[in-house]
């Protein structure tokens, strides 16, 4: 399966990512790590990729919050603008997130990885940020 992530594994850094906050956004060890509040985003083009009705998504990333400050992944899908949104509350702890889903006519999609606590709460921590198409099963 392609991964339509550009650097999702972060190793050029904040490359194919806009910060909204660049102060309070960094990189290490190939993570990239955002003190809140702030967010990344990268705009993914998924015209004529997958089944043109109703294409299955992978998306799947590593996530660590600290107890004091949630992460927010949020999916926007253009042109019908029905986000998916997940909180993430991980306690500490790396977690592995996939959430499969299926959208109709996507043309393309947004995803913002955000900290909604404050930089003195904690930092949140991704890795490993990917979008797939799943084969079709028919």
């Amino acid at each position: 399966m392609d991964n339509y992530i550009k650097n999702g594994d972060f190793s050029e850094e904040g490359a194919h990512w806009e910060a909204n906050n660049p102060d309070n956004v960094t990189f290490e060890n190939n993570t990239c790590v955002i003190a809140g509040p702030a967010k990344i985003n990268q705009y993914v083009d998924l015209l004529g990729r997958g089944d043109p009705g109703y294409p299955i998504f992978m998306f799947s990333l590593r996530v660590r919050t600290p107890r004091s400050s949630p992460a927010r992944i949020t999916l926007t899908f253009e042109p019908i603008r029905n986000p998916l949104i997940l909180n993430i509350d991980s306690g500490d702890d790396w977690v592995d997130i996939r959430q499969e889903f299926t959208r109709r006519s996507v043309f393309d999609v947004s995803v913002t990885l955000e900290s909604l606590g404050s930089a003195d709460e904690g930092k949140c921590f991704f890795d490993d940020v990917k979008l797939s198409i799943l084969p079709d099963a028919s």
